[in-house]
């Protein structure tokens, strides 16, 4: 129940900053979206992979995402679990955008120190970071590295991805 709760919060902080935008006031015109699975690896104490997903919208070069990501490792029992929401602008052309975003997240899941011998379960808020690079092949798909960090109070993770963008990710 608390992790519900706390979600539920966070949504609608989110939805209350969202009420001065362009979003509920219908004024938004929707240029491009895209869901973009990523996969790649992340840095605490200890370095293992991460995989996940965001589903995007662009307007006027101004990115709105909701990703979720999931920690998986062979050899550590620490399992971790974000959901973000992030807002940012992109920049480049026809081939290549650089992307970045900022936004509000949570982090919950099992945390392991460093001689494995306690283990902490957490939940917090976080302030999500990315810097992305893609390159746009088609209308419809773009390949790229995105680099993100969330920055939290009881863990922040560091981690670098391999990502495939697909949907309407440039005008013909």
């Amino acid at each position: 129940m608390k992790t519900t709760g706390a979600l539920l919060r966070m949504i609608i902080v989110v939805l209350i900053l969202m009420i001065k935008g362009e979003v509920i006031k219908a004024q938004i015109k929707i240029d491009g979206y895209a869901i973009n699975p990523k996969l790649g690896a992340y840095k605490t104490e200890y370095t293992a992979f991460i995989i996940g997903g965001e589903f995007n919208v662009t307007s006027k070069r101004t990115i709105y995402s909701v990703d979720y990501y999931r920690t998986f490792q062979i050899m550590n029992p620490e399992r971790l679990k974000m959901i973000d929401f992030m807002v940012g602008r992109y920049y480049g052309g026809r081939i290549f955008r650089l992307q970045c975003q900022g936004g509000l997240g949570t982090l919950s899941g099992k945390k392991i120190n460093e001689k494995r011998d306690i283990s902490e379960e957490i939940y917090t808020f976080g302030v999500p970071l990315k810097l992305g690079l893609k390159i746009l092949v088609t209308n419809s798909l773009s390949l790229g590295i995105d680099l993100q960090a969330h920055l939290n109070s009881k863990q922040s993770i560091w981690m670098s991805m391999f990502s495939i963008e697909i949907g309407k990710v440039r005008k013909k």
